[in-house]
């Protein structure tokens, strides 16, 4: 069994680096050792990482600690199929945000809960894919969803 320690990540790079490990152990059972806070009611990590497990349940199952042994500080998946990169995600809520022109500036405030560079690489994938296409409202540079 794999296991991935999620302490001192923070929430962002500890989904990333489920989301890595997850997609090299297809087939596989993955223990992550996410801890339960300090509060003792459930830390930032094991709350965002159940959440996204619950998003995510077409491609994997998961059983959390207090049913196994009454730890609240780990969870196991097993890993059945690939999750969607974090690029993805971020890729499909840009779409739906740029149904009208929203520009750059825009879709950055939107998306701030994500790093500045992942917005701007999934704005260039999609740029690049034909999914968003770039006009001009006056003198600024838009991005609108490409409905071909």
């Amino acid at each position: 069994m794999r296991i991935i320690d999620m302490h001192e990540l923070t929430v962002e790079n500890a989904i990333d680096k489920f989301i890595q490990v997850y997609n090299e152990n297809i087939g596989k059972s993955i223990k992550i050792i996410h801890g339960y806070g300090s509060s003792g009611k459930g830390g930032k990590i094991k709350k965002k990482l159940r959440q996204f497990l619950d998003e995510n349940l077409k491609y994997l199952e998961y059983t959390i600690g207090e049913k196994i042994d009454g730890n609240r500080g780990y969870t196991i998946v097993n890993a059945k199929k690939r999750v969607p990169l974090k690029i993805d995600y971020i890729k499909i809520e840009i779409l739906e945000f740029c149904n009208a022109a929203k520009t750059k500036e825009k879709i950055a405030g939107k998306f701030r809960k994500y790093e500045p560079e992942k917005i701007l690489k999934a704005l260039r994938q999609l740029e690049k894919s034909g999914e968003l296409k770039v006009i001009n409202k006056g003198k600024h540079k838009c991005y609108l969803k490409n409905y071909y």
